[in-house]
């Protein structure tokens, strides 16, 4: 399972949202990820221009927060914060686009199967009533819709097309949305093209 970010805390007994990277040594820390330093004298140690009043870091500087034994409300907001922060840095970019057969030009409907046959990894996401599909691809942080109601309208059986996503090994075929957490939810909301692109860091 991926990361979204470090927390570098030196009390060995803290626990954190499995997301998170939990270092108790800076030897520890994935330099390409944001980091989130907790308690003042972790802080004063290794946050660059260490300041009391300002506690987010900027331009890939550590952020630091206080300890819950220090200040308990502040640790619990500026927790959430961050890690409101590392997801959105990891959704924010991704484009959806719904394929709408009818409308869509007959080329891009065959560069959309050819991609769909592909060796490139997606994650698509089958919706409980068969009626829609998401997929994700990694490589081109796009998530495409399809209504497969619509497909049948269209003459294209429905049952086809899973099949061939189904047939695919590189496909990676996921019934539900349980993996996101309540507290993540309230970040990115029902945004479904939100939800995929986090499955690599919460399964």
């Amino acid at each position: 399972m991926k990361k979204l970010a470090n927390i570098l805390d030196e009390n060995s007994k803290t626990e954190y949202d499995k997301v998170f990277n939990k270092c108790t040594r800076i030897d520890d820390v994935d330099m390409s990820l944001p980091t989130l330093v907790i308690g003042v004298s972790c802080a004063k140690k290794y946050v660059k221009n260490f300041s009391m009043f300002n506690r987010t870091g900027r331009n890939g500087d550590f952020s630091w927060t206080f300890a819950k034994n220090e200040k308990r409300k502040e640790h619990n907001e500026d927790l959430f914060n961050f890690k409101k922060r590392a997801i959105m840095e990891k959704v924010e970019n991704i484009k959806y686009e719904y394929i709408d057969f009818p409308c869509y030009p007959i080329g891009k409907i065959k560069k959309f199967i050819e991609y769909m046959n592909g060796s490139d990894r997606k994650l698509c996401f089958l919706m409980r009533d068969s009626n829609f599909v998401f997929i994700y691809s990694r490589k081109y942080k796009h998530v495409f819709g399809l209504s497969l109601s619509l497909c049948e309208y269209c003459r294209i059986e429905k049952g086809k097309i899973i099949g061939k996503i189904k047939s695919n090994p590189n496909n990676k075929i996921i019934n539900g949305l349980n993996y996101i957490d309540e507290e993540t939810r309230r970040i990115i909301g029902d945004n479904i093209h939100y939800m995929l692109p986090l499955y690599d860091y919460f399964v």
